[in-house]
């Protein structure tokens, strides 16, 4: 007698230790006499399909005083045995560089039970749970995992392949004028074009002088004159385009001295 009236007491004490800790929302207050009844029975059927979660809250509500005698026994000590039975579960979240992350949410099938990572313990009932963990630039990762009863603490950890972080205003400054490149590739052509007109031309010249000359026709001192001017437009064109060029960087070199003397004042 003596023993069974000392794991009553236990029962109780447990019980009303988790009334104290429980938050405001979890707790029904004076539940009515119809109320404990039928807490007391979804205890029961909730213990038997596996969801102590909704077990726990049941007893919760049937374990207060307002409950006959009995039945506050009765569910102090189911709720004592969920306790023990109930898995605990801690998330955490890493970067692919091994940093930890708390803009993370949780949701275990479905549900979100955690909207930002803290370190602290969430209960989930035994069985097999589908867990996502989404960054709050959107990244998520999914997870099956078997959480065993009576799993005091158990962690899940993942890592989250975040993306690239956007470019900065000053990083932003930093790039190539858009025009630099054509401006760089019309420089080449040009100067390969001089060069090759211009080598041209001076064999036609030379050839000229070596067999007619002073003697020669119009039309092949035209044929030299055409290759000499070709080869002066391209140097014009090369030479333009890299002026072009030259001063689309330094004015872009420019404006990153001033984006980045902006951003320095500002953190004064």
């Amino acid at each position: 007698m003596e023993s069974t009236l000392s794991v009553m007491r236990g029962a109780t004490c447990v019980a009303t230790l988790v009334l104290a800790t429980s938050t405001p929302s979890t707790l029904v207050a004076a539940p009515e006499m119809g109320q404990c009844i039928d807490a007391n029975e979804t205890v029961q059927r909730q213990r038997i399909a596996g969801h102590l979660t909704a077990a726990r809250e049941a007893a919760i509500t049937c374990s207060q005083t307002s409950c006959p005698q009995p039945v506050v026994q009765e569910c102090a000590r189911w709720l004592e045995e969920i306790e023990l039975a109930l898995p605990r579960v801690v998330f955490l979240a890493s970067d692919s560089q091994g940093r930890r992350l708390q803009d993370v949410s949780v949701e275990v099938d479905g549900r979100r039970v955690q909207s930002r990572l803290n370190g602290r313990s969430v209960r989930i009932d035994p069985g097999e749970h589908v867990v996502r963990f989404r960054h709050k630039d959107g990244v998520s990762v999914e997870q099956r995992q078997i959480v065993s009863e009576g799993n005091r603490v158990r962690t899940i950890q993942v890592t989250l392949p975040l993306l690239p972080p956007a470019k900065t205003e000053e990083q932003d400054g930093a790039g190539l004028h858009p025009a630099v490149l054509p401006l760089a590739g019309v420089a080449v052509v040009g100067g390969a074009t001089f060069t090759y007109f211009a080598l041209r031309g001076r064999q036609l010249e030379n050839d000229l002088k070596a067999d007619c000359a002073p003697y020669c026709k119009r039309d092949q001192a035209r044929e030299v004159f055409g290759n000499y001017l070709v080869a002066d437009i391209s140097l014009g064109v090369a030479v333009g385009a890299l002026g072009a060029m030259t001063y689309f960087l330094l004015s872009n070199g420019s404006q990153q001295e001033r984006v980045t003397a902006a951003a320095r004042f500002g953190r004064f």
